[in-house]
């Protein structure tokens, strides 16, 4: 039965190592199938990334052509604007020339008008009053009626020839304050049609007011001859003296408005000449805007030329950055594949790996199953047993209460007999208590101090305190040895000094005055009083081991090995119970007679003594390193328990 659970056991703890083995297999697999997909993921996110910036370089490249297009757009119509002002210059140019041989003909026409004509039109009239004149005595019949009636109309016409001329000063004031006010929004609006509309209203006032002008000044002249004729008609008729008094006041009249039309004249002239002037500033604004607007444009154009070169270089600066791009691309897309067929093969590896722990776990369960089963079969057995064995209870009891009583009675004998022998001089007889025997304490050494305490001061250092495996097991051999061969010197020494206590109680070392050349220890001291100094020195007492413990621990301040050196008082406490136990049990060992024997000094590289040791971990033919030494009868007696040994690993 026992061996059926060992193989158990073995079954189970192979399965549990492939199941391991499996699951960190695994968990690699997934690991690296993340690591995959986070890859391709960087890389798609990365991928993104170029195309948006792919994006905004294609959305920068049309913005920046759409603005050289926008350029070239201004830059044609700042051109067709310098034409049309080229060609608008042009024609207000020819319009001035136009007006100017217009106004050159007019002044022309009135000098003549002004200066040939009325002496013209008064020799006329005083050729005629002259012809008159002899005429005038035959209309002596003609009724003074009609003398009157032409005097009235005479000075009816003067009155509207004033009134014409006050219209006329009234039409030049207007004028006058037309081209002020047209002045003034041509000064605000600066534009070239106001210019214009300026120049064709000034040289249509001008036009209209020297056709007014010379209209009058004929119409004036007119009546004024027609008056003089008639006044010369009337004087020839009425008289010599009213003919001259009427001719005086007529000439007053006539230099009167000779005056008046000569101020018209001049005032006309100083707007001529404003005129001229304010055209003349005109031209000169109009061709300086224009030159501003053309050295403008031209600067411009030359701006917007200069751009589109640097435009030009920016996209192909840009194409380059594009293709780089584009290759860039295609590398991410090259490498996504890869990534994608590698997580393709992980993926199928990791079905795989499914598919065989699927199959070790249906092996698991099989063994369950089969465990479960002979559980079963193990408690059946069990009751079976119960059952057979609860009858014979009763008689195994009474056996041994039959053997205890027996037992008792040889102790009583074998006391009888051991005083009887020792009355005799027979030291040969000796207990026969099992507790303290080697073979007990070696069994206690093994299963109890490393089965139990071990594990737990292993547990201590390696979980707690964080020392790896193999530091925590030097350390704790190394603490039994210590101790071991501590309390083996202590125990030399405690037996030598009984003896010597026993055979010199004063402490004197001298005799007669001379010194003992040899000092006895304690292989000297008679049988019977070792067998009672073993027998006493096989209980310890509590203060016994405490004050061992604390010599130990001093005495471990100051000479640690190489491996206890990375330990303090701190950590020797948490793993106090381990050396209390190896301290007691070296004790025990070190008492016995001979005293026990362990064997721990093995080099690494030695074959490996599989009568002594078992191994640890793992298997192999050739020592590592000592786990926990073997216990032998004497130092070289036989081996009551075996130790433990790290083997070199048979694969490496």
């Amino acid at each position: 039965m026992q061996d059926g659970s060992a193989e158990y056991d073995l079954n189970h703890a192979a399965v549990g190592l492939a199941g391991n083995e499996v699951r960190s297999e695994l968990n690699k697999n997934e690991e690296e199938l993340l690591k995959s997909k986070e890859e391709r993921k960087k890389l798609e996110e990365e991928n993104q990334t170029l195309l948006k910036s792919s994006k905004l370089k294609d959305d920068l490249l049309s913005s920046k052509s759409d603005e050289i297009n926008r350029l070239i757009k201004s830059n044609s119509e700042l051109r067709s604007k310098l034409t049309q002002g080229e060609a608008e210059r042009t024609r207000v140019v020819v319009e001035n020339q136009v007006l100017q041989q217009k106004i050159a003909m007019m002044e022309e026409t009135q000098k003549t008008m002004s200066k040939g004509q009325p002496e013209m039109l008064i020799n006329d009239a005083e050729t005629k009053v002259a012809c008159t004149a002899s005429t005038a005595c035959s209309v002596r019949n003609t009724d003074k009626v009609d003398v009157l009636k032409r005097l009235s109309q005479t000075e009816a016409r003067l009155s509207l020839s004033l009134d014409e001329n006050k219209q006329l000063r009234e039409d030049l004031k207007d004028m006058l304050e037309t081209h002020i006010d047209l002045q003034s929004k041509l000064a605000d609006s600066g534009t070239l049609e106001g210019e214009s509309l300026l120049t064709n209203s000034e040289n249509k006032m001008m036009m209209s007011s020297r056709r007014t002008k010379s209209v009058g000044a004929i119409e004036i002249q007119r009546e004024l001859v027609h008056q003089q004729a008639s006044v010369q008609t009337e004087a020839a008729i009425h008289g010599s003296e009213a003919i001259s008094i009427m001719l005086k006041r007529l000439e007053l009249e006539y230099a009167q408005l000779q005056n008046e039309y000569e101020q018209l004249q001049h005032s006309f002239e100083d707007l001529l000449n404003r005129l001229q002037d304010a055209e003349e500033k005109q031209a000169k604004s109009i061709l300086e805007k224009q030159n501003e607007i053309w050295s403008k444009g031209s600067e411009a154009l030359e701006r917007t030329e200069v751009q589109h070169g640097e435009l030009r270089k920016s996209i192909t600066c840009l194409d380059g950055l594009c293709r780089m791009l584009q290759s860039r691309i295609e590398k991410l897309e090259n490498d996504n594949k890869c990534v994608s067929c590698r997580g393709e093969l992980l993926h199928k590896h990791n079905s795989k790996q499914k598919t065989e722990v699927d199959k070790v776990q249906k092996d698991m369960k099989n063994l369950r199953e089969e465990n479960d089963n002979l559980l079963k079969d193990n408690r059946r057995l069990l009751d079976e047993l119960k059952n057979k064995t609860s009858s014979d209870n009763d008689s195994l009891r009474q056996e041994f209460a039959d053997i205890k009583h027996k037992y008792e009675e040889a102790q009583q004998r074998l006391s009888i007999i051991a005083a009887e022998s020792l009355s005799r001089g027979d030291y040969r007889i000796l207990s026969i208590d099992e507790k303290n025997s080697p073979i007990k304490l070696a069994e206690e050494f093994r299963c109890d101090l490393y089965g139990n305490d071990w594990c737990d001061a292993y547990l201590m250092l390696t979980a707690k305190l964080g020392k790896d495996e193999r530091k925590a097991t030097q350390i704790l051999l190394d603490l039994c040895t210590e101790s071991y061969l501590f309390v083996k010197r202590c125990a030399r020494y405690q037996l030598d000094t009984v003896y010597n206590a026993l055979l010199n109680p004063s402490g004197n070392n001298f005799r007669s005055g001379q010194r003992n050349s040899k000092r006895r220890n304690g292989d000297d001291i008679p049988e019977l009083f070792r067998q009672q100094i073993i027998s006493v020195r096989m209980q310890p007492s509590a203060d016994l081991i405490a004050s061992l413990m604390t010599d130990f621990l001093e005495q471990f301040e100051y000479e640690r090995s190489r491996h206890l050196r990375s330990i303090n008082q701190k950590d020797l406490h948490e793993i106090s119970p381990y050396i209390s136990k190896c301290v007691r049990l070296s004790w025990r060992m070190a008492v016995q007679e001979p005293p026990m024997y362990l064997l721990f000094k093995i080099k690494r590289g030695t074959l490996l003594d599989k009568t002594k040791f078992d191994v640890y971990t793992v298997n192999g033919e050739l020592v590592d390193f000592l786990v926990w030494p073997a216990v032998l009868k004497g130092e070289h007696g036989e081996c009551l328990q075996k130790g433990v040994i790290q083997p070199l690993n048979a694969k490496v």
